[in-house]
């Protein structure tokens, strides 16, 4: 299935792939010490037999004529040599592993002295000459009065028995293995108003007569709900435009549709975050709270939380509903910006890139506040693993799978992420040991920003070896497409126009189409 160009010069072979445009090997004459000919001076090629090639070369210094037959099954078990990988996993996840790593939540417990427990005792009534006064008191085991509490007196619902004093202790509860838990009591039920301070009514009664029925309101309950459908797999690639949308002085920099197709969150260069539905009809739910360009957005598996990361070495994760963030991760965590970011192993992590450094953190999102200390954040990160890339150079882009593989006889997830480098190079990381497991340098003639997997989806299959193939793209380079079972350029796409800024690409659900970004609209 390969397409080859042979060139031959004065002292040497060449073997070009026309797909990819890159030079595959360099035969030279002195390599093979046997050959009666160091200076070639012409050359004839011909298809052999047995997928072989035959090259009639004659001698330029001396009379003298060479047949050679060169067997391209040869060629392609040496290119083939070398570290294979695959997107999934060939062996379990190892017990150093940092993939094995988890999250201990510690519950809150208040101090209490050594063999000492409370008790409370019931609500006393002390009855005055014109007024009632309940007192909730707490005693310790010697009969010590530790704690009075003055409780105002609520009116009893009749039939209501067991509840009157659940409701007289509201002030504060006591909990079986902590201590004291204090609760506020300027906290109430809402109460509605009676009225008073609005106007009076000048019509009593109107009886409507206008009344429309809505006949559409039994088909918009029936179309809610997500729609499961599959990715269609015979469609032509998109070509009309259906929306064009600007934003006045508000660059992109990054977007990313939601699993189910139905969001789109856009990072803008402004340090806001838009979130549109996939129609980009009506007005976006904005997210403020970086303070300098968003370098990258990324939705959950479950579509509850994203993130967003910027160029101010924050990160930052949000959920439905909150224009507060749930987790903020910056006080000089990171010594510079983060480049990419997203979740990684089914939700379990997040992954992001700062420097030269790659960061697996642990996390739990808990949206609850204390109704007081509205400021503290209960949700929790602990850093699970931090690795350098092999050269120390600086992260450009990452990419990972974060959803799982699901195929006839296994149901794996992926422990690898391809990262690329300043300096050209793409590496690759095993997340179960935790190292650099290969380097490719020169990948492209500039630095890679942009790396993309073939993820696939939920809504369409494709076969399994499909999912090894990853494309990355560079200014001035155009796009490549990688096998990871050989880490070799396997096509090359050079016809969209990307001189100076940085187009991103992407593959389509089906793995059928490439979708590049072009300078010229």
């Amino acid at each position: 299935d390969n397409s080859w160009l042979f060139i031959g010069s004065s002292d040497c072979l060449y073997v070009v792939d026309l797909a990819t445009s890159e030079l595959l090997k360099a035969l030279y004459f002195k390599d093979y010490p046997n050959l009666s000919i160091t200076m070639a001076g012409s050359w004839s090629i011909a298809p052999g037999w047995d997928n072989s090639m035959v090259f009639l070369v004659s001698s330029l210094f001396t009379p003298g004529v060479v047949l050679l037959d060169l067997h391209l099954c040869d060629l392609e078990r040496t290119w083939a040599r070398g570290e294979g990988f695959s997107v999934f996993p060939s062996s379990p996840l190892l017990l150093e592993s940092p993939l094995n790593a988890e999250l201990k939540k510690k519950m809150p417990e208040h101090p209490k002295k050594k063999g000492q427990h409370l008790k409370t005792q019931p609500t006393r009534t002390i009855a005055h000459a014109h007024k009632i006064k309940r007192e909730l008191l707490l005693f310790d085991d010697s009969g010590e009065l530790l704690l009075r509490k003055p409780v105002l007196p609520r009116p009893t619902t009749a039939g209501v028995k067991g509840a009157a004093s659940a409701r007289l202790c509201r002030g504060f509860s006591v909990e079986s293995r902590g201590g004291i838990k204090e609760r506020p009591l300027v906290f109430h039920s809402k109460v509605k108003s009676s009225g008073y301070t609005s106007a009076p009514r000048s019509i009593m009664f109107s009886p409507k007569t206008n009344i429309q029925k809505n006949p559409s309101s039994k088909t918009a309950n029936k179309n809610t709900g997500l729609l499961l459908r599959d990715y269609p797999a015979d469609s032509a690639a998109p070509t009309i435009p259906h929306m064009h949308l600007s934003i006045v002085n508000k660059p992109v920099h990054c977007l990313q549709y939601s699993g189910d197709g139905k969001q789109v969150l856009c990072g803008l260069g402004d340090s806001s975050v838009f979130l549109y539905k996939s129609s980009l009809a009506g007005n976006p739910t904005v997210y403020t709270g970086h303070d300098k360009p968003v370098s990258s957005v990324s939705w959950s598996l479950n579509r509850q939380w994203w993130l967003s990361a910027s160029e101010d070495q924050s990160l930052r994760i949000w959920t439905h509903g909150s224009p507060e963030p749930a987790i903020i991760m910056g006080d000089s965590l990171f010594s510079k910006p983060i480049r990419s970011a997203q979740f990684y192993y089914l939700d379990k992590f997040l992954l992001l890139a700062s420097g030269p450094s790659l960061y697996l953190y642990l996390y739990n999102v808990d949206i609850t506040h204390d109704d007081i200390k509205r400021y503290q954040q209960r949700s929790l990160i602990k850093l699970a693993r931090c690795i350098t890339t092999t050269s120390a150079t600086d992260i450009t882009a990452l990419s990972s799978i974060n959803d799982f593989f699901s195929c006839i006889f296994f149901l794996a997830v992926s422990d690898i992420v391809l990262v690329c480098g300043s300096d050209r190079s793409i590496q690759v990381f095993d997340m179960n040991r935790g190292t650099v497991a290969s380097a490719l340098p020169d990948a492209h003639s500039r630095a890679v920003h942009c790396i993309t997997q073939n993820k696939g989806s939920m809504f369409s299959t494709q076969a399994p070896d499909s999912y090894n193939l990853f494309l990355t793209s560079a200014v001035t380079d155009g796009v490549k497409i990688w096998d990871l079972r050989t880490l070799r350029c396997v096509r090359r796409y050079e016809n969209h126009l990307n001189r100076c800024h940085p187009c991103s690409s992407a593959i389509s659900p089906c793995g059928r189409f490439i979708a590049s970004g072009s300078e010229d609209n």
